[in-house]
């Protein structure tokens, strides 16, 4: 039975109540009432219908919502799913476990405007979870062009998954422009990167970030010789640098 909880996520993730802040007008108000109450009930099949009625709102809040929405309809279907995520790796580095949650079922597009909604609900929790999402999605839809974890993300092991990365790092260590494995490679480092630089300023960039995963990504950023205030205009060879090694982070 699918029972989302779209409260307990984004309230647990923003630290806020969901409801609480809205300042808008009472009609925005209660649109964004009836979204959630149709969201707690909603299967990944008719999640975005729930939200179709705040597509042209702007507030963070909203955004909460629709980000929360994009988690549904991928097939992240509790709250405990995503704290089962977080867990795995703050506690386990079992990458096998975030991956297998957290990626989008290979959907780049679904997991892309997710992560943009996430990060514009103004939530530090909720715009690491889309990146990581986004980050996770991409790496999963490489499995169609490498073959060390060629069952997909969700049925790799952590050795598999390690194997995938390092067959990508030797694709974009010996190949060249123009070759299909090489192209897809670069890809998935750039929309790894690329998330990670979308939402470092809001969810790592400040004080009291989680550590267990902004950590790892400021350690990525030291490798690759690019400091935070370089981060919003990275050329794309500093992209692929940084998203080297990010997914060397993986391993």
């Amino acid at each position: 039975m699918v029972n989302f909880k779209v409260t307990a996520l984004v309230a647990g993730l923003s630290c806020a109540a969901l409801l609480a802040g809205c300042e808008g007008a009472q009609s925005e108000k209660d649109m964004i009432m009836e979204a959630q109450y149709c969201l707690d009930k909603a299967t990944s099949l008719t999640a975005q219908s729930c939200v179709s009625g705040i597509s042209s709102l702007t507030s963070e809040n909203a955004y909460a919502i629709r980000c929360a929405a994009g988690f549904l309809e991928s097939g992240v279907t509790t709250a405990e799913n995503l704290a089962e995520a977080f867990t795995a790796l703050q506690e386990d580095g079992d990458t096998a476990t975030m991956l297998s949650i957290l990626n989008f079922n290979g959907s780049t597009g679904l997991a892309n405007t997710t992560a943009e909604y996430c990060t514009k609900s103004g939530s530090p929790g909720l715009a690491l979870m889309g990146a990581m999402a986004k980050s996770a999605t991409a790496l999963a839809s490489s499995t169609s062009e490498f073959t060390s974890c060629s069952g997909g993300i969700a049925s790799c092991t952590d050795a598999e998954i390690s194997n995938l990365i390092t067959e990508i790092e030797g694709v974009l260590t010996t190949g060249s422009a123009g070759d299909p494995d090489f192209d897809k490679a670069v890809e998935t480092i750039t929309a790894v990167a690329g998330s990670v630089q979308a939402v470092y300023a809001l969810s790592c960039g400040q004080v009291g970030a989680n550590q267990d995963i902004c950590g790892p990504i400021d350690e990525a950023l030291q490798a690759a010789t690019i400091t935070p205030e370089e981060l919003a205009a990275l050329t794309p060879t500093q992209l692929e640098d940084l998203g080297k090694e990010l997914i060397a982070k993986w391993k």
